[in-house]
C-alpha cells in the first residue's frame, strides 16, 4: 500500500492512468498543467505540453524488472502494473499480495489476477535463480539429499534422503499435501 495515500488514490491515478482489463495494459492520459511543477524556468502549461507530447496516449508501465514484473515511477514513486491494474480493475488497492494466476509477470488482464495472501501467493513461485539442485527445495548435505518445504511461515524438515530422486519425491508429496500450485518450484 502507498505510503501517502493522498497522491495515489484511485482517483488520482485514474486520472492519469487507462486501463484495458481484457488486455492488461496501461496507457497514460494527457494531464492538465496543474498537475506540474514548472522546471528550469519553464512554466506548468510548457511542462506539460512537453510530458502529453512525449507520453499521453502510449503505453504505461512497460520498464520490466529481472523477475519480469513491470514497472514504472508515478509521482516519484515506482509502482508495479499488476497493483496498478488492480486498483483501477477493482476500485481498491490490493489487500495481500497480487498473484498471476498463469505465472507470467507480465499478464495483467484482470482475469489473470488475484489479491492473496503472501502464502498463498508463495505457494505459486517459481524455483529461485541460484538453487543448485534442479529440485525446488532440495540441496545436498556432505553425501546425503536433504528436502524441506516453506509453508505459513514455517520451514518443514522432510527428511534426508540416499538420493536426489527420493528428496525430490518427498519434496512433491508434500507440495500436493499442503496445496501448492503445480507451477511451483519449476524453472
Amino acid at each position: 500500500m502507498p505510503k501517502s495515500p493522498d497522491q495515489f488514490t484511485i482517483d488520482a491515478i485514474a486520472a492519469s492512468v487507462r486501463y484495458e482489463p481484457e488486455t492488461g495494459r496501461l496507457y497514460w492520459l494527457p494531464r492538465a498543467p496543474e498537475t506540474f511543477i514548472g522546471s528550469d524556468g519553464q512554466t506548468k502549461a510548457h511542462t506539460a505540453n512537453l510530458w502529453n507530447a512525449r507520453f499521453a496516449g502510449k503505453e504505461a508501465f512497460t520498464c520490466a524488472r529481472p523477475d519480469g514484473y513491470l514497472t514504472s515511477s508515478f509521482n516519484n514513486r515506482k509502482l508495479l502494473a499488476h497493483r496498478v491494474a488492480w486498483l483501477l480493475g477493482t476500485g481498491a488497492w490490493p489487500k495481500g499480495a497480487i498473484d498471476h494466476i498463469n505465472g507470467n509477470p507480465a499478464d495483467n488482464r484482470l482475469s489473470n489476477l488475484r489479491d492473496v495472501p503472501s502464502g498463498e501467493n508463495q505457494k505459486n513461485m517459481k524455483m529461485f535463480r541460484n538453487n543448485t539442485s534442479g529440485v525446488a527445495g532440495v540441496h545436498r548435505k556432505g553425501g546425503r539429499w536433504v528436502a524441506e518445504i516453506n509453508s505459513d511461515s514455517c520451514r518443514h524438515y522432510l527428511g534426508c534422503f540416499k538420493s536426489k530422486a527420493e528428496a525430490a519425491e518427498a519434496r512433491l508429496a508434500a507440495q500436493r499435501r499442503l496445496g501448492f500450485s503445480d507451477r511451483h518450484g519449476t524453472a
